[in-house]
């Protein structure tokens, strides 16, 4: 039995919504990258909502200098719901620590 999100939308995706995606896809195709800036990227590798390559796609044209990545093997695309959150949280926690000492 599937659990259930109260927060998570389940029904399809409204034309406000897609646009917005375009919008925001374009913003980021000509806006440059984020520099300097401690950037961490967390993806599942069986994300079937954005898959891999079409995530790896926007990140690589904004990275800058100081980009974490972590893909996690059997996660979908709620990494932070998934069975191993609490190493996606710790991850998440570790990344923060270090950018805030940086």
């Amino acid at each position: 039995m599937a659990t259930f999100y109260p927060l998570v939308w389940h029904g399809p995706f409204k034309r406000a919504t897609l646009e917005a995606f375009a919008t925001t896809l374009a913003a980021i195709a000509k806006g440059g990258t984020f520099g300097a800036l401690p950037t961490l990227w967390v993806h599942g590798d069986e994300d079937a909502l954005v898959p891999l390559p079409a995530s790896r796609g926007g990140i690589e044209a904004v990275r800058g200098s100081d980009l974490t990545e972590r893909i996690y093997p059997g996660a979908r695309h709620e990494v932070f719901n998934e069975t191993n959150k609490d190493e996606v949280l710790d991850d998440v926690t570790a990344f923060i620590d270090r950018a805030l000492t940086h």
